[in-house]
């Protein structure tokens, strides 16, 4: 069963079952346990094309990245 308005990839993900502010830390929270979990997801390389894809504004961790490095690797792609 796909949930609505996800990507079909995520239910294959290691964060599907994890409570989402481990993806979404408050400032000043280490972002590592999200780090860690995206470590062993067998959806990475999805997550982080569809991250990559979304645009500057998606905040939170995708594919073990924050928005500010998903910007940095979009500026040195352009």
């Amino acid at each position: 069963m796909t949930l609505p308005g996800r990507p079909l990839w995520w239910r294959d993900a290691a964060c599907r079952e994890q409570p989402l502010d481990l993806f979404f830390p408050a400032p000043g929270r280490s972002a590592q346990p999200a780090r860690n979990i995206c470590a062993t997801c067998t959806a990475l390389h999805h997550c982080h094309t569809w991250a990559m894809s979304e645009g500057d504004w998606l905040d939170g961790i995708f594919a073990g990245l924050t928005r500010s490095e998903r910007n940095r690797l979009r500026r040195r792609s352009a």
